[in-house]
């Protein structure tokens, strides 16, 4: 999360990273960018694991 919220952070002239500059906005952001990765992850984990076929997956989930 820390390395992702960076990229939001202003630096001053020197670099480093001014600290209070990420906004509450950013770091919903971030989160939310987070969350989706993981779920995206544990939904490849379930599918491999359990081996089960990926279109009916999606397909109960509303992805066509």
């Amino acid at each position: 999360r820390e390395q992702m919220l960076n990229e939001y952070r202003q630096k001053d002239e020197s670099g480093a990273y001014i600290s209070d500059s990420v906004s509450e906005e950013d770091k919903a952001f971030v989160d939310k960018q987070i969350a989706v990765i993981s779920n995206a992850s544990l939904a490849g984990d379930y599918a491999q694991n359990n081996l089960i076929d990926i279109r009916a997956y999606n397909q109960a989930s509303g992805r066509n």
